[in-house]
């Protein structure tokens, strides 16, 4: 794993960064601007809605008439409503089509992630080709204990607990891909090591050839790993 960190930089360096910094930057200056046009457009209509609901134009320009305005000055004065409702309607429409423009920009951010993800995934293939390589050579090493201690455990009949630890990480290192069921086979030297216990008067028990991984298929290694040193 020394060349890790060396193959991280070279896959960062191969990603456009600046492009899409420059991309996302002008999504998101893109999305404030809908933002602040969604803002006024709200704004106007509420406002509109209690300019309508105000009094009725005839009563206004009763009132301006009883004031002493002249009937052409209070007409003048009174709320045009066929122009309110009709600047109503237009705002509504244009709400409709900056709510859809935020739809897209938002869209377009999560299609911009998902490029640089699958860049990125692209750029650490080398990478996670090391690391899961060194996790099988570590599984099999660990496989090795974990085997001694299954055997230990059937050859006295005693330790369940660890042996059932053991088979929960049998089960989540082959869930993992890290081991084959062939890989769990128990090491001969282990096996030859915990015979004689398997051969005294009414304690031990045949050995199986290999870890008896957990049956469940969701119990992963770190259950098992916790279940071991119980």
């Amino acid at each position: 794993m020394s060349g890790l960190a060396a193959m991280i930089d070279r896959a960062v360096s191969s990603i456009d960064r600046d492009g899409l910094s420059a991309r996302k930057s002008a999504l998101d200056a893109e999305r404030l601007q809908i933002d602040q046009a969604i803002a006024q457009a709200e704004a106007r209509i509420a406002s509109l809605a209690g300019e309508l609901a105000a009094e009725a134009p005839a009563s206004s320009v009763a009132q301006a008439l009883l004031a002493g305005d002249s009937a052409g000055e209070a007409v003048a004065l009174a709320p045009n409503r066929a122009r309110l409702v009709e600047e109503r309607e237009v705002l509504i429409e244009a709400l409709r089509e900056l709510r859809a423009r935020a739809e897209a920009n938002r869209y377009a951010i999560g299609e911009l992630a998902n490029e640089a993800r699958g860049a990125i995934g692209e750029a650490t293939k080398p990478a996670l080709a090391e690391l899961l390589a060194l996790a099988k050579a570590e599984a099999a090493a660990l496989v090795g204990t974990l085997g001694a201690i299954h055997a230990l455990s059937w050859a006295t009949g005693c330790h369940v607990t660890e042996r059932s630890g053991v088979a929960r990480i049998a089960a989540g290192l082959m869930a993992g891909g890290l081991v084959t069921v062939d890989g769990l086979a128990i090491a001969p030297d282990a096996r030859a090591a915990v015979q004689p216990l398997a051969a005294l008067p009414c304690i031990g028990a045949a050995i199986p050839d290999r870890i008896e991984p957990a049956s469940g298929p969701n119990i992963g290694l770190i259950a098992g790993l916790v279940a071991s040193q119980r």
